[in-house]
Parts: structure tokens; C-alpha cells; sequence
């Protein structure tokens, strides 16, 4: 990053990234927004933030947020309501919402393109699984499944632009879940391709069946996507204007590309190279606090392969867990490596989820304590013997994983005398070894897809394809079960206290909650930062002051 200082220091000198005047002139087909790889446009595959920037432009999810406020605002629903015992949910759907090339889209889309997330197991099925009526069917031959589900599933179209949902319990953060990009409708072309086997629909981006207020004129692989607004689109939020989404992987070369003139937002910012930005004073730089945490996963089960079970046997020791997760100063890693950029995890869901609940995660359980985690180790060496070793994988980029990780395992040496392994990993071997279980300890991030604190906490869940570490606790369960059957303030305390067993013996040690940080071009509209880091591409376009 020191590099990336020294361009931007060249950079100012020569006036270039002074108030603009020495820039090119804008361009006719609109801004240019840096995105990360893309690897899908179909909802029941996409997981990446810039995926669902992506899709939500393209389709209209049946609620989207208030970039800002997060409050539920329109989309392909214009209003909503609940009944009195929050169980079912009744949404108007928008009568001028119509696909590419101008059919209606109805009430049956969107309940099919819900469906689909049930049938293929989304990223996201989860989430309907655990609140819709009759969402749990049995795993069957996909074609069976489809009819099974369509008989019991609690999505009710008692015309053409009304969808009823019923839910298992009570969700009043339902609108906020169905703002999830994903979440969108699906003509009956594409469900018939899928209960036939058929997965090429998705590859052209250019001739997607979509309702969004914006469409693919141009694709090129790994490269751009060009988008222009869609002619046929007569919902709430059309689109300001065309943009190019441009697909740049590393963060120093999307930030160079904006010093140079050649882009005009970037949308995913690591903490090292903002921290540069701020000291260079670069204009356009946003930060603002953001839903998500840094984690280390703890592997609790025996790997599946070739182990001779001595590091799960210490790791399942709840008190070995609490003896690295005490001996972490997050302070000082927040302040020294981090450059204050970020906020030290003192537990799992954020801190941030204050501004839109009155949820308060327990405190004070993985504070750190070096005194009481050498009592804690001293108590598990007592009962296991010689520790065995221990690994920790994280990714090799961003460099910050890299530098975070070896800081924590400088800790461990000092702090406890441990033997810690560093290894760095590519992202996508790092995710292979989490799911084998075969890792002792492992870099994890989660971002709320929504504010709702169950958004976390649902991920250590028995079964959840985030938990990957093995842990299941039963009463921790029962107490998000109870949870689901509550409302208001109980419903909060008792999330409280489902968090709070989840950190006295943890699978997990919180690290930090990072910041979103944007970058975006002076005059440029829709694009700021916020704990969800939401932005809205059809929002997204030139200032009058900016012209």
C-alpha cells in the first residue's frame, strides 16, 4: 500500500486529484462503477454482494431499502400489511410491473421465484425454510418436490397482484428479509428449465427475462457490464440513466483506476488501502459503520480425512476456546494494524444494530483478559495434556487478513506459549477446507443481509450452511426457537440470551466489525455509505451541479 501512497502523492501534485478540474469529460453513457467478480445473475445461485447490486438492478425484489434510513420502501410491492397476529402478511403487488418484453408480471411470478429458492437450495433458502408455512419439504426428486411444495407452501395468489404469506411464527422483519436481492419473481420459462435439468439460462446477461428498472445492453466477461434503462419498466424507481459496471478484482487497482480519471465510484474498499485514501485526503472517500463481523471459526468435530483427532479433542474443550479468544487484544489490533478504521468485536452480532432495535448484545465473556486466559489454559492442559499444534487458514488477500492473522497468532505465542501455524490461502481453497472441516481454526466474515440481529445469530445454527464448524448446541437452538414464537421486548431478551450461551463456550472468537467504506466522484448521486452497504445502480447518475 505504500506504493498506492506514493501514486496518490504524484497524483496530487500533478492536480489530478484536486476538485476535477483536469478530468476527462463525462461520459455519454454515464458513470462507471467498479464491482468485484461476478460468477452468477441467477438469484438461487448469487451469495456476493455485487451479485445482488447486480440482480436488484435487473429484477425487482418485492421490498427494497432505504439506502440510508434501511427502512422498507416499495418495490415490486407498493404496500403491504400484517395481520393482527403477524402471521400472515398480505402484499400488493405493483399492476404496471412488467418483463422485458412487456408481459405483466404477476403475483404467480413472485411466488414462483420464491419457490425456486426452495426447490434448487439457494444461499438463501434458509431463510424461507424457517418462516414460511410448509417450506420444510421432503428432499426429493426435484420434479416431486416442486409438486409437493406447491400444495403446502404458505404463498397464497388470490388474484393477480396479491401474494399472502403465511408465516411459522411471528417476523415483523419480514419486509426487510424480502428486500434481499434475490428475492425476486421468475416467469415460468425459467422454472420449467430448472425442473428439467437445464442451468444455460443465466449466462448471457444481455437477454435475461428481467423486471428491473435497468437492462444489459453489453456484456463482456470479467470485464463490463453496460446497462442502460429498461424501456418497459413503469414501476416505482426507474432508472436515472446508463452506467458501466466495471468487474475490477484487486482494490489497489480499482483505486488507481479512480486516481487516474477512469472510474468514477468504487463500492468495496479493504480497511488498509481507505486508510491510505483518508491519509491522502482523497475526496469522495464515505465511511460509515457497517453490519457485518470478522471472525475466527473454531472447528469442534473430527475432519473427514486422515486425522488423528488430538486438535479436535482440545479445541472441543470449551475452555481452551475462551483461553485464545480472552488473549486477543482487539484494541490494539483496531487501533496499530487497523488504523482505527475499525471497531473492536466484543461479541458476535454488531454493536450497530442498536440504531434499529433495541437489542444489546452481551458484553464482557471474550474481552481480553491475558490473566484469566492463561487460567483458562492452565485448567484445559490439566485435563487434555501437551496441546497438539494448531493452524489457522486465512485468505492471503486482502493483505489486512494476512496481517490480522499474524497478529492474532503473535498473540497466542506470547500470551499462552502456544504453537500456532499461520497459513494463507486463496479465498476459494479457504472455503473447500471449511466445508471438509478440515482446518483447526479459519478466517470467517458475516454481513447482515438484513437488521435483524437473527441474521447472525441463525448462523450457528444445527444445519447452517454458515456455521461450519460443528457446533451444535441444543439449548441454544431452543432458545431461537422460542425466540420465533415471541415479539417485541421478549423476543429481544431472548435473542440476548441465545447469544450469550453461544459466547460462554464459543465456536467462534469475534474479531472486529469493519466499516463501509465507498468512494465516489464528487456530483455523483446514490451512492452512500451505510451499515448495509446497499446501493441501488438505478439510483445511480450525475448531479444537475455535476453537469
Amino acid at each position: 500500500m505504500r506504493r498506492l501512497l506514493s501514486l496518490i502523492a504524484a497524483l496530487l501534485l500533478a492536480g489530478l486529484v484536486l476538485p476535477w478540474v483536469a478530468w476527462p469529460a463525462r461520459s455519454q453513457s454515464g458513470p462507471v462503477v467498479v464491482l468485484g467478480p461476478i460468477r452468477t445473475l441467477d438469484p438461487v445461485l448469487a451469495s456476493r454482494l455485487d451479485e445482488y447490486r447486480l440482480i436488484a438492478a435487473l429484477f425487482t425484489p418485492l421490498v427494497r431499502l432505504d439506502p440510508v434510513s434501511l427502512a422498507p420502501q416499495p418495490g415490486l410491492a407498493l404496500d403491504w400489511e400484517t395481520a393482527a397476529d403477524d402471521l400472515q402478511w398480505t402484499y400488493h403487488l405493483d399492476a404496471r410491473a412488467c418483463w422485458r418484453d412487456g408481459r405483466p408480471v404477476t403475483a404467480p411470478d413472485m411466488r414462483r421465484g420464491l419457490l425456486r429458492h426452495l426447490l434448487l437450495g439457494s444461499p438463501n433458502a434458509a431463510y424461507l425454510e424457517d418462516l414460511i408455512v410448509g417450506a420444510h419439504a421432503s428432499a426429493s426428486a426435484l420434479p416431486a418436490r416442486f409438486a409437493e411444495l406447491d400444495a403446502a407452501i404458505g404463498l397464497a395468489c388470490p388474484d393477480a397482484h396479491t401474494l399472502i404469506v403465511r408465516l411459522r411464527h411471528p417476523a415483523p422483519w419480514l419486509p426487510a428479509l424480502l428486500s434481499l436481492a434475490p428475492f425476486v419473481p421468475a416467469t415460468t420459462a425459467q422454472l420449467d428449465a430448472d425442473l428439467a435439468g437445464r442451468r444455460d439460462g443465466w449466462s448471457d446477461p444481455t437477454t435475461l427475462d428481467g423486471d428491473g428498472p435497468l437492462l444489459c445492453r453489453e456484456h463482456l466477461p470479467r470485464h463490463h457490464y453496460d446497462l442502460v434503462p429498461n424501456p418497459a419498466y413503469r414501476g416505482a424507481h426507474p432508472a436515472r440513466g446508463p452506467l458501466r459496471a466495471l468487474i475490477v478484482e484487486d482494490g489497489a487497482a480499482a483505486a488507481r483506476l479512480y486516481l487516474a480519471g477512469q472510474v468514477d465510484a468504487l463500492l468495496s474498499l479493504p480497511t488498509d488501502l481507505s486508510a491510505d485514501l483518508a491519509a491522502a485526503r482523497v475526496p469522495g472517500l464515505q465511511l460509515a459503520t457497517s453490519l457485518a463481523t470478522e471472525f475466527l471459526r473454531i472447528r469442534l468435530v473430527p475432519r473427514t480425512r486422515g486425522e488423528d483427532g488430538r486438535t479436535t479433542r482440545a479445541l472441543a474443550d470449551p475452555r481452551l476456546r475462551l483461553a485464545l479468544a480472552r488473549s486477543i487484544d482487539r484494541v490494539a489490533l483496531a487501533r496499530d494494524l487497523l488504523h482505527g478504521l475499525v471497531v473492536p468485536a466484543r461479541s458476535f452480532v454488531p454493536v450497530g444494530f442498536a440504531r434499529f432495535s433495541a437489542y444489546r448484545p452481551p458484553l464482557g465473556t471474550l474481552d481480553f483478559a491475558p490473566a484469566q486466559a492463561r487460567a483458562d489454559l492452565a485448567a484445559a492442559t490439566a485435563a487434555l495434556g501437551v496441546l497438539p499444534p494448531l493452524v489457522l487458514l486465512a485468505p492471503a488477500q486482502p493483505a489486512e487478513r494476512a496481517w490480522v492473522a499474524e497478529f492474532i497468532a503473535d498473540g497466542w505465542r506470547r500470551e499462552l506459549g502456544l504453537t500456532i501455524e499461520v497459513r494463507l490461502l486463496l479465498p476459494t481453497e479457504l472455503r473447500t477446507r471449511e466445508r471438509a472441516f478440515a482446518f483447526d481454526l479459519s478466517r470467517g466474515y458475516w454481513q447482515a443481509d438484513f437488521p435483524d440481529p437473527t441474521n447472525f445469530l441463525e448462523c450457528f445454527r444445527v444445519g447452517a450452511g454458515s456455521n461450519r464448524t460443528g457446533y451444535a448446541d441444543a439449548e441454544y437452538a431452543a432458545l431461537l426457537d422460542r425466540a420465533g414464537g415471541e415479539d417485541g421486548d421478549a423476543r429481544l431478551a431472548t435473542l440476548v440470551s441465545a447469544e450469550r450461551r453461544l459466547l460462554t463456550a464459543p465456536p467462534l472468537i469475534p474479531l472486529y466489525h469493519p466499516q463501509c467504506a465507498f468512494v465516489a466522484r464528487p456530483g455523483l448521486d446514490g451512492v452512500q455509505a451505510n451499515d448495509l452497504e446497499t446501493v441501488h445502480l438505478d439510483e445511480v447518475g450525475w448531479s444537475e451541479i455535476a453537469h
